[in-house]
């Protein structure tokens, strides 16, 4: 078997620590805003590791804007990248979870057309006509 170039093994070690802190940082968030959507496992995994990579990414940015170069070049494994990557996934959990409050509102508004719910009387409730010509028609079979 063929060992892997130093800089394939590298960029493997960091996805898998990324996907590793993102993991808890999902799992924390998930835990401190129980009893909600996204639910499953892969549903924390994806919310833990967009909110790792947003996390640390606008605080590093941050700190290369505010020249604060102890704070440059984070990454999830320290303290504060932990931090920031549970905070980053409880705002991404928020904001998916106010999506879908605002989704199940549109869809469960009822329609207020009048031309709709004039149609659906017609539908429902013959006429006075229709109910006449329909005994006429029973009458008729009868005999």
């Amino acid at each position: 078997m063929t060992d892997f170039s130093p800089i394939v093994q590298l960029w493997f070690n960091t996805v898998l620590v990324w996907i590793g802190f993102g993991t808890v940082a999902g799992l924390m968030a998930n835990a401190l805003l129980p009893k909600g959507k996204p639910e499953g496992l892969y549903g924390v995994l994806v919310v833990g590791i967009c909110g790792s990579c947003a996390g640390v990414f606008l605080l590093d940015y941050a700190a290369k804007y505010a020249n604060i170069y102890e704070f440059s070049e984070i990454n999830p494994i320290s303290s504060v990248g932990l931090f920031v990557s549970i905070i980053a996934s409880i705002v991404i959990l928020l904001c998916y979870r106010f999506v879908l409050l605002i989704a199940y509102y549109f869809k469960k508004k009822p329609v207020n057309n009048t031309a709709h719910n004039l149609k659906q009387t017609q539908i429902t409730q013959p006429t006075s006509q229709q109910s006449a010509d329909s005994t006429k028609i029973t009458e008729n079979l009868r005999t």
